[in-house]
């Protein structure tokens, strides 16, 4: 249950979540020469925000495992952890199955 909030909390951030809207566009994951990812200066841009303000969020980001960190060279792609995401998914999902076995009259 920590893990869970600690997802929600890192995403209740309006940076953070745009962040992660970004990142889930197949657009935006093309400007990736090796294909791995968006990187770090290109969300800079998308957010609005310094480097170092996208540093700390992603890091956030990270740290829930929301988001991989892939590092080539002296750059620093970011992609979305389905794993994560989609095992949130399903935990809201049994969340609004049971609400609706509740809620049956």
């Amino acid at each position: 249950m920590d893990q869970i909030d600690d997802i929600l909390t890192v995403l209740a951030d309006p940076v953070r979540w745009s962040a992660l809207q970004y990142l889930s566009k197949p657009e935006n994951r093309r400007t990736a020469p090796c294909g791995c990812g968006i990187r770090a200066s290109d969300l800079t841009g998308a957010l609005g925000v310094s480097q170092p303000t996208v540093s700390h969020h992603m890091r956030r980001l990270v740290g829930a495992r929301v988001v991989r960190e892939i590092r080539r060279s002296r750059c620093v792609f970011y992609e979305l952890d389905a794993d994560t995401l989609g095992a949130l998914a399903d935990g809201f999902g049994r969340l609004a199955a049971d609400a609706r076995v509740d809620a049956t009259p």
